[in-house]
């Protein structure tokens, strides 16, 4: 049915349920799981100044950057992924909207998997805080 699902995730060293669900959905459609993490500009002038995964401060994205980020999420889901899964990590600069429609098209992706932005969800109200349901 599918063979490409996009998992889109702003989370790097933290167990993404929009990855580990894609990877059941690619498992289940014997498809290929490709992750993307796109490293979020937060100026519109410069695309390439983003916050560091680890320290947080702002970073020029270089390609030694996107292998540092690429390897990190690639080790972290190898072993959490069902054993044999075909899937890839692509690691982008950009903002998040344009990438996953950018990189949906170019892998003609038959179903894209994503959540809220992680940061930015709490702050919005996106997501409900234990403390705050009922």
């Amino acid at each position: 049915m599918f063979k490409h699902i996009l998992a889109a995730t702003d989370l790097v060293g933290v167990k993404d349920p929009v990855v580990t669900g894609a990877a059941a959905i690619a498992e289940t459609h014997q498809a290929k799981l490709n992750i993307l993490h796109v490293a979020e500009s937060s100026h519109e002038n410069n695309r390439h100044l983003v916050k560091d995964f680890k320290t947080g401060e702002e970073i020029n994205f270089s390609s030694a950057y996107q292998e540092i980020v690429q390897k990190e999420l690639f080790d972290f889901y190898k072993p959490i992924l069902p054993v044999g899964i075909d899937f890839d990590v692509q690691v982008v600069c950009g903002f998040p909207w344009e990438e996953i429609v950018r990189q949906s098209r170019h892998l003609n992706a038959g179903m894209i998997v994503l959540g809220p932005h992680s940061e930015r969800a709490a702050q919005r109200g996106t997501v409900r805080m234990a403390g705050k349901i009922g």
